[in-house]
């Protein structure tokens, strides 16, 4: 599966498309195809988005051009929102796939694409999965922080901290994780919070906010009453 996609991105005069549609969907692994393998990141992530994700990265990795990848990615992937023109050409069904071919590889020219990121938007679109490309494009996101040795915090507060708070924070938050690891903060605001925090980082939730300290405070008289 996520063999034939990489090798389609790497080696696009290898297969046609409809040959690598047809392995990519359970086929058994041939020829040239066994000579790769799969280059893993450190996160590992699953469904349609990851399984071409993986791929992508994998391609990349190879190709050693991870980072062009992710900067090419930055530079177009708001052109292939759901509500964007061209989001909208891919996910309609009533164009075909050598027009939408024609029109995107019109587009990747004139924007200068890596090979590797215009084999992987030929491939989305011979195996109909235009609309899913914001998708991909995320989870190939997450795949590039992870290799990095990045750790997103998401810290929800009432009001924006002051800087010195942010850095005190920031601080008490890198030394949860390892020393090779960086913590990188989403701060948001939730005025509904009242006060305090939440904090979450991977599959850790701490909820500090005053309103939440209130609904158990709540919530313990009711049941003393």
């Amino acid at each position: 599966g996520k063999m034939a996609f990489v090798q389609r991105l790497i080696r696009p005069s290898v297969r046609s498309w409809a040959q690598c549609s047809r392995a990519a969907s359970g086929a058994a692994a041939k020829g040239p195809e066994q000579e790769l393998k799969l280059i893993k990141p450190n996160l590992q992530l699953y469904g349609v988005n990851g399984t071409y994700a993986h791929a992508l990265y994998s391609a990349a990795s190879r190709k050693k051009c991870l980072e062009a990848v992710e900067q090419d990615f930055a530079r177009i992937s708001p052109h292939f929102s759901k509500t964007s023109t061209i989001g909208q050409f891919l996910a309609n069904p009533t164009i075909t796939r050598a027009d939408k071919r024609d029109v995107l590889g019109q587009f990747l020219k004139d924007a200068k694409c890596n090979e590797i990121v215009v084999n992987f938007i030929n491939l989305l679109v011979e195996n109909n999965r235009g609309a899913a490309a914001m998708g991909i494009v995320n989870a190939f996101s997450k795949l590039m922080s992870s290799h990095r040795r990045e750790v997103t915090c998401v810290v929800t507060t009432s009001k924006a901290l002051p800087s010195d708070q942010f850095q005190q924070v920031k601080q008490a938050l890198a030394n949860l994780v390892e020393k090779d690891e960086k913590i990188i903060i989403d701060a948001r605001v939730d005025k509904d919070l009242i006060g305090g925090m939440i904090i979450e980082a991977g599959d850790k939730y701490i909820d500090m906010s005053i309103a939440t300290k209130m609904r158990k405070a709540v919530k313990a008289l009711e049941e003393s009453i």
